[in-house]
């Protein structure tokens, strides 16, 4: 042993008398200094320009362009992202209360630029803008790509084209699906689906007994999920795929940090978790394709097994029509309009 504490003792004199140790130091203070002062140095600046910002929205006058201030950051390039993972409803309310409710604050998450609104009048006047000043194309995009798993170079195809009124035909197909018969028939299948899913599962006792659970919400997010996709798509999307429920709340709970725009890198987990959902439902969309010929189904048909609706059948059309061949866009489309549809109907659940 004390071989050993002479060895160790002769190392660092040895160190030490060579220089390096002093220098290892050295560089480990100098890095920390260079550090503190970048980080400095871009708070600094980023508070002088939100400071500009602020003065310049004060002294604009009425219907003049005003532009939101960046809340200052310390890291650069990856701005708030770090605050944003560690707490992010903490981070966006202090962002908010920033400069006061009711002053719009632009945040940085490195992919793109992100804006809180907060105040009554502000989200009023936001939600009655109408797509006249605020255009929500770019944004979709990014959404599809980010937050849906389109890939990069098929997102192009998303954009609307003034010679195929596509969007149009899919307003018009939703307003169909959402009225007389189109939702007759989708709400008496939500409904006897719920109903065969809640009575055939052991932890519900017999029909008009009451039966207490050990979590209501899961059981209720489980079979509402697995009810509204079996209305709307048909049987073989959770057939085919026996997490799907399990693996939907877990994108959804994943899914805010995506819309934000928050770096593949640092968000693994989110990615693995949107791509698991794009896996089920390419599986669904592979075998639909393979036993059905959907353009042999009449068009006055509201529902069979491979599709669902007739709403969907229109969807899958109106994409094959717009040239959107490729598997892993068409999985982000449809994705992106189980998760709408899905939130609201568990959102409708909760309140009823």
């Amino acid at each position: 042993m004390n071989s050993t504490l002479t060895s160790k003792m002769t190392v660092q004199d040895a160190l030490v008398d060579n220089g390096l140790l002093g220098k290892g130091t050295r560089s480990l203070l100098m890095a920390v200094a260079i550090t503190y002062a970048i980080s400095w140095i871009n708070w600094f600046f980023t508070s002088w320009q939100s400071s500009r910002a602020v003065a310049a929205a004060k002294r604009a006058g009425p219907g003049q362009l005003k532009r939101p201030p960046t809340l200052p950051s310390a890291v650069p390039v990856v701005g708030h992202i770090f605050q944003f993972l560690l707490g992010g409803h903490a981070f966006m309310s202090r962002a908010a209360k920033h400069y006061g409710l009711g002053v719009p604050v632009r945040i940085n998450l490195a992919t793109f630029p992100s804006y809180i609104v907060s105040g009554r009048d502000c989200v009023a006047a936001f939600l009655k803008d109408q797509g006249r000043q605020l255009s929500r194309i770019p944004r979709g995009l990014n959404y599809m790509e980010h937050a849906f798993g389109c890939p990069h170079e098929f997102v192009h195809q998303f954009k609307p084209r003034d010679d195929v009124d596509i969007e149009h035909q899919m307003h018009t197909a939703l307003q169909t699906m959402l009225a007389g018969n189109g939702l007759e028939v989708l709400a008496g299948r939500y409904q006897t689906e719920v109903a065969h899913a809640a009575l055939s599962t052991s932890l519900v006792g017999k029909e008009h007994e009451w039966t207490e659970l050990p979590d209501l919400c899961s059981f209720v997010e489980d079979h509402v999920l697995e009810a509204a996709t079996r209305a709307l798509y048909g049987p073989h999307l959770v057939a085919l795929n026996p997490t799907l429920a399990r693996d939907f709340w877990t994108f959804n709970r994943r899914v805010k940090s995506m819309f934000m725009g928050v770096p593949k890198w640092l968000n693994p987990s989110a990615v693995r978790a949107r791509d698991k959902m794009t896996d089920n439902v390419k599986r669904w969309q592979l075998y639909a394709a393979e036993h059905c010929n959907i353009d042999e189904i009449p068009d006055d048909v509201e529902w069979e097994p491979f599709y669902g609706s007739r709403y969907t059948r229109v969807r899958q059309k109106l994409l094959t029509k717009r040239d959107i061949m490729n598997e892993s866009a068409r999985a982000a489309e449809n994705l992106a309009f189980i998760w709408a549809y899905v939130t609201t109907f568990n959102s409708m659940s909760g309140v009823c």
